[in-house]
């Protein structure tokens, strides 16, 4: 049996459950989720639409715990680089820096392999 609660999406696209913060989809800011919490997983519903599942993350002891999908904020960290708070910022900077990486390579891959070869 789950318990069900309602929460609020923050303007920074998380919401909070049971002392853990999670992450949720940039389009969802503003709006009041119906999340039904189990034990390995969490249903957020928005209306009757079930619209995101997560994996549970417990909180230790009086420890709030986080759980930081960046693929969910990029958006809103493309439009103002600095909506999120530092520690936030923190721990998504690895992640936002190893696309960036990537998305270079690629990029100068695809101007290598465009120039004739002599």
């Amino acid at each position: 049996m789950a318990l069900v609660i309602y929460v609020k999406v923050t303007t920074r696209s998380t919401i909070s459950v049971k002392r853990v913060t999670y992450t949720v989809p940039s389009r969802l800011i503003g709006t009041t989720l119906l999340i039904h919490i189990y034990d390995q997983h969490l249903d957020c519903f928005y209306g009757h639409e079930l619209t995101l599942s997560l994996k549970r993350i417990y909180a230790h002891r009086h420890i709030r715990s986080r759980s930081i999908n960046y693929k969910h904020i990029i958006h809103s960290l493309a439009k103002s680089p600095m909506p999120l708070n530092h520690r936030l910022t923190e721990m998504i900077l690895p992640f936002l820096l190893k696309e960036l990486r990537l998305t270079t390579m690629v990029k100068q891959w695809q101007q290598v392999s465009q120039k004739p070869l002599n």
